[in-house]
């Protein structure tokens, strides 16, 4: 699934005046591609994704999406914010098969594909627990188990491990990694943290401040599958993150290349 985003610009209305939260940004997505979009707080990262899954209407633009023969589609996309939506009166299991359910899929089979999601996120032993009896990072791997299981053509996610210490965000990483590797989903991936964006993504987008524009687009050199426990230490990596560091350096926030 490719995206391709055109001429794209939001504007909103806060306190009475017009507020212009992303000027004119051009962006195209190949089918399998990671991309991290990084930037300050309130750059537009997360309007880029909430225009791209619909929850917005962009003010101008246009956003299309291609399946590998170029055929315009509508997508299946999958959202995971950084807080979870975990029923907490359901199982982890019952959370994870809640979606297939929803779409009509059999019980039996809903909760079959959701034990193996389960299981591919170490959680094996934890399907009859409730959220409020998992660790953070346990609730983590449900939030992407349940956003999984529904099978999307393209992951939204954003900031999804903010709220993680940092061994915790590691091992989020890795296992988003894993997954990845298995599936080749188009990812679309918000954070604010450069290291995370480096160690996840095939390119990294950097948004000046508001309005919103694409100041830097970085490929990233570092060879697949990666290792988010050792690649950061790499001179390779630390070249990489330095290139970032300058581009969110205040003094240049709102130039553009």
């Amino acid at each position: 699934m490719t995206i391709k985003v055109s001429g794209l610009r939001k504007s909103f209305v806060s306190r009475g005046k017009h507020v212009l939260a992303l000027d004119g940004v051009d962006l195209d997505i190949a089918q399998g591609e990671f991309v991290a979009l990084l930037g300050p707080s309130g750059s537009g990262k997360s309007t880029v994704l909430n225009l791209i899954a619909g929850i917005e209407s962009p003010t101008e633009g246009r956003i299309t999406f291609f399946d590998s023969g170029g055929d315009e589609v509508t997508p299946k996309l999958g959202y995971m914010t950084q807080q979870d939506s975990l029923l907490p009166w359901k199982t982890a299991l019952q959370n994870v098969a809640l979606l297939s359910k929803v779409k009509g899929i059999g019980a039996a089979s809903a909760e079959a594909a959701a034990k193996s999601w389960l299981e591919k996120m170490g959680l094996n032993g934890f399907q009859s627990h409730y959220p409020s009896e998992l660790s953070g990072g346990m609730r983590k791997r449900v939030a992407l188990a349940q956003l999984l299981a529904h099978q999307p053509d393209v992951l939204l996610l954003d900031e999804p491990f903010g709220a993680l210490d940092a061994q915790l965000k590691l091992v989020m990483q890795d296992e988003l990694l894993k997954v990845w590797d298995a599936d080749k989903k188009t990812v679309l991936f918000v954070t604010h943290d450069l290291s995370e964006a480096l160690t996840l993504a095939d390119r990294v987008i950097v948004f000046t401040g508001r309005p919103g524009k694409i100041k830097l687009v970085l490929n990233v050199p570092l060879s697949r599958p990666r290792n988010v426990f050792k690649d950061r230490f790499t001179p390779q990596f630390q070249d990489c993150y330095q290139v970032l560091w300058d581009a969110l350096d205040p003094a240049s926030a709102n130039a553009e290349t």
